[in-house]
């Protein structure tokens, strides 16, 4: 058991829906496709890899990177908001059509897991500190 409540609802997020998330070594922008499967559905998300997270291999990494795009995204005031805050060409077609998707996706997964909570705050997590510490060196 992991001394971090955090880490042990994400496990929970993970075992609970038999969640499982792919990539592929492609990047677009600076965001790194990543394939989200739950209930038999799969939603592709793009995901910020800053600190190379997803090389680790760490499936609570990888729900945590997941759930985190999700916050933005539901935080995001429009579009333009959004592609600013991800670093984002707003003209680039792939980009926008995605963003058009995330609203319905949002919507699905979040009736699957309940609310959308990545668990570990945004300074932990850029920090490398807590939580977010306790799953890097997994």
């Amino acid at each position: 058991m992991s001394l971090y409540p955090e880490i042990e609802n994400l496990k929970t997020i993970l075992s609970s829906h038999s969640i499982s998330i792919f990539y592929q070594e492609k990047k677009a922008n600076c965001l790194q496709l990543v394939h989200l499967s739950i209930s038999k559905q799969i939603f592709p998300i793009y995901t910020q890899d800053e600190y190379d997270d997803l090389s680790l291999n760490n499936p609570l990494l990888n729900l945590c990177l997941v759930l985190r795009e999700l916050e933005i995204y539901q935080e995001s005031s429009d579009y333009l908001n959004w592609c600013n805050t991800q670093g984002v060409n707003a003209s680039d077609e792939t980009i926008r059509k995605y963003y058009m998707s995330l609203d319905n996706s949002y919507t699905v997964i979040e009736k699957i897991i309940g609310k959308i909570d990545s668990q570990i705050n945004d300074l932990d997590f850029q920090l490398n500190a807590g939580a977010a510490w306790e799953l890097r060196k997994a």
